[in-house]
């Protein structure tokens, strides 16, 4: 696994845990200083983001970055904050995937010149 999967998947998890962080700091009492945590996690996401972008074209990382984000959020509001989760919701989930993966299929993998020129050194 090379170290831009790597970034992906905990950009993911990093977003995903923002998400359900900001739904548990709306329905529990966890004090004014949670609102700190959110917005670090909140910062290390969109960091991560920026790595990613290094080596997929903008949409392509936005679009999984998000897609993956809707799916982790929407089951761990399920599992933890007993929240509906309807066929209908499956259903349209599973879509917002298919479309991400026909926009890998169909994208080249590399970005374009201008960000290859421009990358600092790794």
């Amino acid at each position: 696994m090379t170290a831009a999967w790597i970034y992906r998947a905990v950009a993911v998890l990093v977003e995903e845990t923002w998400g359900l962080s900001l739904k548990a700091a709306a329905v529990m009492e966890l004090g004014k200083w949670f609102c700190g945590v959110t917005v670090g996690l909140s910062l290390l996401s969109m960091w991560l983001l920026i790595l990613v972008m290094r080596d997929l074209t903008a949409g392509l990382a936005y679009g999984i970055w998000t897609c993956l984000g809707i799916v982790g959020i929407t089951l761990g509001g399920w599992l933890l904050f007993k929240e509906t989760l309807t066929g209908g919701q499956i259903f349209f989930l599973a879509l917002c995937i298919t479309g991400v993966a026909g926009l890998k299929l169909t994208s080249a993998s590399k970005c374009s010149v201008f960000t290859s020129i421009h990358r600092p050194p790794t």
